[in-house]
C-alpha cells in the first residue's frame, strides 16, 4: 500500500456570509449588499454564497490601500484653496459621557 501522510496541511474552508460578517464585524446584510454591488469577491456553491478566505484577505488589502488613514484631513492638492476654513468638526471622545446619561 502507499504511504499515508500523517499530518496533512490544514484545509481552509470557505466562509458563509454569516461567517464573513462575523469576521468583519458587520451585518450579513452588508455582506450581501457588497456582493450584489460587485465590491466583494464571492462564489456560488449550490446556490449559496461562499467566500474564499484568501480572496477576502486580498480584497481587504486593496481596501486598506485605497482608503485614506485619516479621511477628515484635507487632501494635499496644490490647486485646493487654503483660504477657506476646514469644514470638519472634531468631537473629542469623552469616556464618561455614557455614564452621566444613565
Amino acid at each position: 500500500m502507499g504511504a499515508v501522510e500523517k499530518n496533512p496541511a490544514p484545509v481552509e474552508h470557505f466562509w458563509t456570509a454569516r461567517d464573513l460578517a462575523a469576521v468583519l464585524r458587520v451585518s450579513s446584510g452588508s455582506v450581501y449588499n457588497w456582493v450584489s454591488q460587485g465590491r466583494l469577491p464571492a462564489q456560488r456553491v449550490n446556490g449559496c454564497l461562499r467566500f474564499d478566505p484568501a480572496d477576502v484577505r486580498a480584497w481587504l488589502d486593496v481596501q486598506r490601500r485605497s482608503m485614506p488613514l485619516f479621511p477628515f484631513e484635507p487632501a494635499n492638492d496644490p490647486s485646493a484653496s487654503t483660504d477657506a476654513p476646514p469644514r470638519t468638526r472634531v468631537i473629542p471622545f469623552d469616556p464618561g459621557r455614557d455614564k452621566r446619561r444613565k
